[in-house]
């Protein structure tokens, strides 16, 4: 529950530095967080299921490993740049330097 919390109140700082920082326009780092939005349903979707099959137990240790791993993918900016490029490349090909 902790980790949901924090990572709800990380989207509009997300957001800002996108904007700011990165000097991404605002229409995609609108996007970022719709997707960040999109991706919590699914997510809560999968987590009841997977719940209900194999318990809360294993469940929960599942997410946290999971959390913990992708918190410390998520400080590389070469993986950061991959998803990065490929998000945009699907958005919009044209505007993404190769």
């Amino acid at each position: 529950m902790l980790t949901e919390w924090k990572s709800l109140f990380s989207v509009p700082t997300r957001t800002l530095y996108l904007t700011t920082q990165r000097r991404i326009s605002v229409s995609l780092a609108a996007l970022t967080a719709s997707l960040f939005g999109v991706g919590s349903f699914v997510a809560q979707l999968a987590g009841g299921e997977l719940a209900d099959r194999v318990g809360r137990r294993l469940t929960l240790l599942i997410n946290l490993m999971a959390a913990g791993l992708l918190t410390i993918l998520s400080d590389h900016e070469k993986i950061n740049a991959f998803f990065l490029r490929r998000i945009m490349g699907q958005v919009n090909p044209n505007k993404w330097p190769k």
